[in-house]
């Protein structure tokens, strides 16, 4: 059994933030700016946990929290404003967005300022393979770990992603499939579940609901990878896996502690790759191996 704790990634992410933006020389701080509409507490608590990580690496963090009464003009503006800002790296939307605004707000963002890997322009990049601009957080997030472990021998294995929204299913399956994977994405019409679960050695689970995969339907060497996070009555935190005691775990993402280090440190790598090239330094993106040379113990 392996645990798949995301702060070992998290920090090696974080450790060539740091040093990238050292090598930068001085200068003005990186900027994220953050817009929250409205007060869901999943939210707020996300926002201020972006906020320490941006501190944290000695950058800037910019917030705009409207009511959620706010027009949709009003938030136009902000993004407006911070699209004109040349002192904006990068502009992160916080979830959820009233309904029907997100395709037109993703859009509104500048492609250089897009750090959640959610443009349409980049969308279509990761769509074509290309790995060196922002991709959405989580989904990377939630194939690096994997990787990080030594269970990313991807090629010809059968993968199974449970959710198909565009900033985690879809895009979870398409990096999957980049790294030669047979995947089969699950949603709310598919029929079959249990049995595609059943014999899915890579298991991927973005469905947003609390135990909606049993431990018992999977195989035993299976490869979990949950991304869901639900706070419980007593206030504990699970995902969207259900563990059962005695269920075998060959490697598995806890919850907490798990995918969300390293979806927070992916936005800091994308930030600073915003920053350098605003300074007309571009930036490749450092393999896992290159990676573990910033890993502390």
């Amino acid at each position: 059994m392996r645990e798949m704790r995301g702060k070992p990634l998290a920090g090696a992410l974080r450790g060539w933030c740091a040093h990238t933006l050292g090598s930068l020389g001085g200068g003005r701080k990186a900027s994220l700016a953050i817009l929250q509409v409205g007060d869901d507490p999943a939210s707020t608590a996300y926002r201020i946990q972006k906020v320490k990580a941006v501190d944290a690496l000695g950058g800037e963090a910019r917030v705009v929290h409207l009511e959620a009464s706010a027009s949709r003009e009003e938030a136009r503006e902000v993004l407006r404003r911070w699209g004109d800002d040349d002192g904006v790296d990068g502009i992160f939307l916080e979830h959820p967005l009233p309904r029907g605004w997100e395709d037109e707000f993703r859009s509104l963002i500048p492609l250089r300022k897009d750090v959640e890997g959610l443009h349409p322009d980049h969308i279509g990049r990761m769509y074509m393979g290309d790995s060196q601009v922002p991709l959405p957080c989580t989904a990377e997030a939630a194939v690096l770990l994997p990787e990080w472990y030594g269970w990313g021998d991807f090629p010809g294995k059968e993968a199974v992603v449970l959710g198909r929204s565009v900033s985690v299913g879809r895009a979870v399956a398409l990096l999957l499939l980049h790294r030669h994977a047979t995947v089969t994405v699950l949603h709310s019409r598919s029929r079959s579940t249990t049995e595609h679960l059943s014999r899915a050695e890579i298991v991927v689970v973005a469905a947003g609901q609390r135990g909606i995969v049993r431990s018992h339907g999977l195989r035993p060497d299976a490869v979990v990878v949950d991304v869901g996070i639900h706070v419980q009555e007593d206030g504990s935190l699970v995902g969207d896996v259900l563990w059962d005691d005695d269920a075998p775990r060959r490697a598995f993402t806890p919850v907490p502690g798990g995918v969300g280090p390293v979806t927070v440190a992916l936005l800091l790598r994308n930030l600073v790759w915003s920053y350098a090239a605003a300074r007309g330094t571009p930036l490749a993106f450092p393999s896992t191996e290159e990676l573990r040379r910033y890993a502390t113990s």
